[in-house]
Parts: structure tokens; C-alpha cells; sequence
């Protein structure tokens, strides 16, 4: 963000926090959506539950 941040020219700014948004929203989940993102990685089988 810091890059973005140094800017005067608007577009430069706009673009940097689209970009902003895109890593977190790529990156991180919402506690309300948990059930959802592990439904998604079981599917993709991407997650693996060890029964003991």
C-alpha cells in the first residue's frame, strides 16, 4: 500500500487500493464464511481430516 500511498496522481492511488482489496479478500476469509471456504477446500481436495 505504501507504494500507492507516495502518490499524488489519483489513478495511482485508485489502483493501489483495488489491489489492496483484491490481496485481502484473496487472502483471508470472514469468520461467517469459514464453513463455506472449507467446504471449497474439501471439494478441491485440497483438505484432509485424519479420523483418530
Amino acid at each position: 500500500m505504501g507504494q500507492y500511498c507516495s502518490s499524488d496522481d489519483e489513478t495511482v492511488i485508485e489502483k493501489g487500493v483495488k489491489n489492496v482489496k483484491r490481496i485481502l479478500a484473496d487472502n483471508f476469509v470472514r469468520p461467517d464464511e469459514s464453513q463455506k471456504i472449507l467446504s471449497q477446500l474439501r471439494k478441491k481436495g485440497l483438505l484432509f481430516c485424519r479420523v483418530f
